[in-house]
């Protein structure tokens, strides 16, 4: 079984660039859960270490 890695901030930034031009909003600095960012009705945002059973997805 592979381990996963965390990713490192350059990481995240391409991800944002490209989720930008896909036209969503993303910045994981801040568009985070754990700082109660919420999906929102009609609006494509990306939000970074959401919670899962298995631990936080991006």
């Amino acid at each position: 079984m592979h381990q996963l890695q965390q990713r490192n901030p350059r990481h995240l930034n391409l991800i944002d660039i490209q989720l930008g031009e896909a036209g969503w909003t993303a910045d994981s600095k801040n568009i985070r859960h754990g700082k109660d960012s919420r999906p929102q009705k009609n609006e494509n945002i990306a939000i970074a270490e959401w919670p899962t059973d298995s631990g936080p997805a991006d």
